[in-house]
């Protein structure tokens, strides 16, 4: 047998086995974690098994699929659209082939009308099919119970521009009081900070701090930067040159 022959064997091997693994991650009735590369098939994998989930009778309104990004919800819903609409068009034959390949064991006349079926049956679903964000879920979480989440009723989640504009309006005001009170708390921790720190990094460090105020607030309800020193035995009264100091007294010398 020549190598070219060989090698054929395996790819083809390689690919069914990659066919099998992917039907057995689409049955709906496991629960599967798949790790897998970029263009491996997985968006793939998670519109079978919607679509088996479908064909077993699971109403529409009661499957909902979280992705990280707006682009690849947009890309999996329109992959599942698409398939269940060639599939209302498809000839006995054709469809019958498919859901074989899918995996579906029940390839009989009421199984085939049900496939038919499925395409206009989602579109009919108040709010279509549930193929959204993470954020875009936990935002819907947080408006149908703000009370258990601690939120006032009718709060409504702000997007990146406008969170822009709030953060820099904050600093601002920041500044301002700096530059109305000299010795003020505002103006010493800026003076401080930009002595060790440029335009840029004192930029980011602002930004670091509006979306992390809950990590700020939890460190100063443990007794904030006093607390720190103690705990990292630092002297109250150590300064950035001192340290610099005792650190180069310390360090090993060949």
């Amino acid at each position: 047998m020549s190598s070219v022959s060989v090698n054929q064997a395996e790819h083809e091997a390689a690919y069914e086995n990659a066919v099998s693994m992917q039907r057995m991650a689409a049955e709906p009735t496991h629960s599967v974690f798949v790790s897998a590369n970029a263009g491996s098939g997985k968006t793939r994998v998670l519109v079978d098994r919607v679509s088996r989930l479908l064909l077993a009778g699971t109403p529409p309104d009661k499957i909902i699929c979280l992705t990280y990004t707006k682009a690849a919800a947009s890309e999996m819903q329109s992959r599942l659209f698409e398939s269940l609409g060639a599939w209302s068009i498809m000839p006995a034959k054709d469809l019958a082939g498919a859901l074989e390949k899918l995996g579906s064991t029940r390839l009989d006349e009421d199984n085939l009308a049900r496939a038919r079926g499925l395409f206009a049956r989602a579109l009919e679903t108040p709010g279509g099919l549930k193929v959204q964000t993470i954020h875009a879920f936990c935002e819907r979480l947080l408006r149908t119970f703000p009370i258990e989440a601690g939120l006032p009723p009718g709060t409504e989640a702000i997007d990146e521009r406008d969170a822009l504009t709030m953060h820099q309006e904050v600093i601002e005001s920041i500044q301002t009081d700096a530059i109305s009170e000299p010795d003020g708390k505002f103006a010493r921790a800026i003076t401080l900070l930009a002595a060790q720190k440029n335009d840029n990094a004192l930029a980011g460090l602002f930004g670091w701090m509006m979306r992390s105020s809950y990590k700020i607030d939890s460190w100063q309800a443990a007794g904030g930067p006093d607390s720190l020193a103690a705990a990292l035995s630092i002297p109250e009264d150590l300064t950035p040159e001192r340290a610099m100091i005792e650190a180069w007294a310390g360090a090993p010398k060949t």
